[in-house]
């Protein structure tokens, strides 16, 4: 006796059946790389944000050690200024430590934020800080001017009230 075999219609994988699976998962794979682009750009805005932060409370720091320059308004720089470190010997004078401050403020934002810029205004008793980096994409708005926004720059402006 011989035993025939039937084959059953829907059994096995089609090629439509095969495709649509594949573009599905495709479709996953891509949504995947396109989330840890976006991941590694967030990443890398918040390490520059949390380093002009940290720029920002340093130069604060320095205003609020130095009472004598403030009478002075030692610490009011634009973005276009660089201040010159001077040598002291033996000992600084108010002018000098806020030159000195300035310059190695300044030094550090060119460092740490590769085209960054800082500025410091004076307005009564407040010292508005301000640091801004170019960033390609969307730039943030933290308390900062529109033109720097239409500029695609980010920005942190840090507030420093001196009594």
């Amino acid at each position: 006796m011989t035993k025939k075999t039937y084959y059953d219609p829907q059994s096995g994988l089609s090629l439509i059946e095969l495709l649509v699976s594949l573009a599905i998962f495709s479709f996953g794979i891509l949504s995947m790389a396109q989330l840890q682009t976006y991941a590694l750009k967030t990443t890398a805005l918040n390490l520059q944000t949390k380093q002009a932060i940290q720029l920002s409370q340093q130069i604060a720091e320095s205003i609020t050690a130095n009472p004598a320059a403030l009478i002075l308004n030692s610490y009011e720089v634009d973005v276009l200024t660089t201040p010159l470190s001077t040598p002291c010997s033996p000992t600084c004078t108010a002018s000098q430590h806020a030159l000195n401050s300035l310059s190695n403020w300044k030094h550090d934002i060119i460092t740490v934020l590769p085209g960054g810029e800082g500025s410091i205004q004076k307005s009564g008793n407040i010292y508005n800080i301000l640091i801004t980096w170019p960033q390609a994409g969307q730039s943030t708005n933290n308390n900062c001017s529109t033109a720097l926004t239409l500029a695609k720059k980010h920005c942190f402006s840090y507030p420093v009230s001196v009594l």
